[in-house]
């Protein structure tokens, strides 16, 4: 948890308010929502791609992420990341880490470059069933080795064509993911988005009492 201290002309803005007999919380709350939302909006933009702490591949991820009042009393709290769909069962582990086995005896088919775009993006967004559908997929084993799915393509070789193993996916019992931290990282990089939205609401909150 990231907690923003007032800066002391908040402070000083709350105390001429009290004074004043106004009712701060419904106004406070809707400008922390409004922070919020804009907080994680910016991290969606500016932590996600090429180069950046998360890559897009089906866009879930970044489309759930959200910013919402959890607490409108005193002390008020807000908070951005994912509170459902199903890009929560998998944003805790981008985040911290972990290992994602595979369930039933069955195997993760994890792409490879050649069933990927060059932007990182999946060439077969329904995985390996939609690529034996559009190529010729088989399976090649090597002992001691993970198996492969691959299909083949042509390239010139000796003056003439021929047939090159092309691997999409390796077949694997479990992967284990890095911790990536990208959704603490991105509060804490961009936080003065909702240091902003607080600040200019208290700025009109005391303007109205004079």
């Amino acid at each position: 948890m990231i907690y923003i201290e007032l800066t002391q002309k908040s402070k000083d803005g709350i105390a001429k308010l009290a004074e004043a007999g106004r009712d701060l919380m419904p106004r406070l709350s809707q400008a922390a929502l409004h922070g919020a939302t804009l907080l994680s909006s910016t991290i969606g933009a500016e932590e996600f791609g090429p180069g950046k702490s998360l890559n897009v591949v089906t866009g879930n991820l970044r489309r759930s992420l959200v910013g919402k009042v959890v607490r409108p009393g005193d002390p008020l709290i807000a908070a951005v990341g994912i509170t459902k769909g199903p890009a929560s069962k998998y944003a805790a582990i981008h985040e911290y880490g972990g290992v994602i086995k595979a369930k039933g005896g069955k195997a993760l088919a994890i792409p490879l470059s050649a069933a990927k775009t060059p932007g990182g993006r999946p060439r077969f967004p329904g995985g390996p069933l939609e690529a034996g559908e559009k190529l010729k997929t088989f399976v090649v084993a090597e002992k001691g080795k993970p198996p492969l799915i691959c299909t083949t393509k042509h390239v010139a070789g000796g003056g003439k064509k021929v047939r090159e193993l092309v691997p999409l996916y390796v077949l694997v019992k479990q992967v284990r993911m890095p911790a990536r931290h990208w959704l603490r990282e991105g509060v804490r990089k961009h936080q003065g988005v909702f240091r902003v939205a607080l600040r200019e609401e208290m700025d009109r909150l005391v303007a109205e009492v004079g």
